[in-house]
């Protein structure tokens, strides 16, 4: 493509497969550039991309000796072993006197005035049925909201509000 004068649009040959299709300058440019065979810049691109993908992934080979390395299986590990002499240790959670549990709720509530389930739990030391069974006398489970899925004292049971003015 050198002038463009010297172009021949007749349609004379039209059964070469040649197309007639409007470029922008830069790429026009690069053909002018290009060798005969035709093939620029995103044709080349995509020739590469069908060599890479046609390669083989992975590729076996012949081993000259045997492999030694080979891992035995573990039947438990370290941090199992850990983790049951810890579930042992600790034992099943056993139902503590009510007043005593009411005690040491009350007394997480003065510290905070949400907790979560799990939390509770883990301070008060008891099973999660007999924690809920007590909760429920004493507390509001929050199910909406940014508190969603908290407990918080029921208002007769809070002490940390506006204390009222006695005579």
């Amino acid at each position: 493509m050198a002038e463009r004068g010297e172009l021949d649009l007749t349609g004379a040959k039209q059964n070469t497969g040649v197309w007639l299709v409007k470029v922008p300058k830069y790429l026009s440019q690069q053909w002018a550039k290009a060798p005969g065979r035709g093939e620029v810049g995103k044709l080349r691109i995509a020739k590469l991309q069908i060599e890479e993908s046609s390669k083989p992934v992975r590729l076996s080979q012949q081993l000259d000796k045997v492999v030694t390395t080979n891992y035995k299986p573990v039947a438990n590990h370290q941090y199992n072993i850990e983790y049951e002499r810890k579930k042992k240790e600790d034992g099943k959670r056993a139902r503590a006197d009510k007043q005593h549990v009411l005690d040491m709720l009350f007394s997480a509530f003065e510290k905070h005035q949400y907790y979560n389930l799990k939390d509770l739990v883990d301070i008060t030391k008891q099973p999660v049925g007999y924690l809920k069974e007590i909760l429920k006398e004493i507390g509001i489970q929050n199910v909406k909201g940014i508190h969603k899925n908290t407990w918080e004292l029921k208002p007769e049971y809070r002490h940390y509000q506006a204390e009222e003015k006695s005579d």
